[in-house]
């Protein structure tokens, strides 16, 4: 398989929940469950100058190229334990 189309089908992201049902929502889930969500890419500033950036690209591939996802929407699809 060559790597370059593997970029763009594979993500490595953060989730950050906008609630609490939506984190406890989130705990459910188990490997093979599909899960569909929606929200924001967010940049993340901490009071200390700490910074994190999400990525905005599907190309990229080195340090940077997670998103940040402020979660506002969070279903399970697919219980594999149904």
């Amino acid at each position: 398989m060559q790597i370059a189309p593997l970029i763009y089908t594979v993500i490595y992201s953060y989730v950050t929940p906008a609630n609490d049902q939506i984190r406890a929502e989130r705990k459910r889930v188990h490997k093979g469950d599909i899960v569909e969500l929606s929200g924001y890419l967010v940049n993340i500033q901490a009071t200390d100058g700490w910074r994190w950036h999400s990525s905005l690209t599907r190309g990229d591939t080195v340090n940077g190229a997670c998103e940040l996802i402020w979660v506002e929407d969070f279903q399970i699809v697919t219980d594999m334990y149904l």
